[in-house]
This record gives C-alpha cells, sequence and structure tokens, in this order.
C-alpha cells in the first residue's frame, strides 16, 4: 500500500486544483458582490466555495489554504455575510491571502508555505474586528 501513497496524494492534489480553477472565477464574483451588498444571492456561493475549500484542503496536501477558508467563512458569518466599516479590512486581508494562494496553485506554482501560515498566525492572533 505504501508504494501507491505518493500516486494518490499527487491525484488528490491534481482534483483539488482542477476543482480550483473551475470554482474560483465564480468565488472571486461572489467576495465581490459580497463585499459591494450588491447581490444577495452571492452571499451562499461564497459560503459553499469557503466551505468546501476548509474542507478539503488539508487531503489535497495545503491545510494552510484550508485554515484561511475556515477562519473567513466563521467571520463572515458572524456578520451574516454583511461587511460593516469595522469588519471590510480584515475580511479584505483574509480575502487576499487566500486568493493569492489559490491564484498560485491554479498558476501551477508552489506555494511560499511559511510567509502564508505567518500571514494566517498574525491574522489569527487578531481579535474579531466585528463589533455587532
Amino acid at each position: 500500500m505504501q508504494e501507491h501513497e505518493p500516486d494518490i496524494v499527487a491525484l488528490l492534489q491534481d482534483t483539488f486544483n482542477s476543482w480550483l480553477v473551475g470554482q474560483w472565477p465564480e468565488a472571486r464574483r461572489a467576495y465581490g458582490s459580497v463585499r459591494t451588498g450588491s447581490d444577495a444571492t452571492a452571499a451562499p456561493v461564497l459560503a459553499t466555495f469557503l466551505h468546501d475549500i476548509s474542507g478539503t484542503a488539508a487531503l489535497a496536501g495545503a491545510p494552510h489554504l484550508g485554515k484561511v477558508a475556515h477562519v473567513l467563512d466563521r467571520r463572515c458569518r458572524a456578520c451574516a455575510w454583511r461587511f460593516c466599516n469595522d469588519c471590510i479590512g480584515e475580511r479584505d486581508r483574509l480575502w487576499r491571502v487566500l486568493a493569492a494562494e489559490v491564484e498560485r496553485r491554479i498558476a501551477g506554482q508552489a506555494p511560499p508555505e511559511d510567509a502564508m501560515l505567518a500571514t494566517v498566525a498574525d491574522l489569527l492572533t487578531e481579535p474579531d474586528r466585528h463589533t455587532r
């Protein structure tokens, strides 16, 4: 069984990256719509995308990506997917970290995991900015 493990890991990574390629354009549009409040149907699309990444990224060898998605999802849910002035900066920072990683994966580039983990650690130690 051990001789097949690298093949399974590579297959999981390829499948995950292919899924990202297909889902990313819609997720990016959904984030923009949620951020501006311009489309009420965008929140479920974004929520599903973030939930799916947070649940599957570790299997594809990207646990840091799953953690960012999980934190962003949790923080967006805390404000009912409406971004107020108190929380928009933090949500945007999390989104930029997530977007950079997704776009690197789509481009086939190796992610700078140490830098991402340091950024995530900084974000996680900050309190939620939402004050509602």
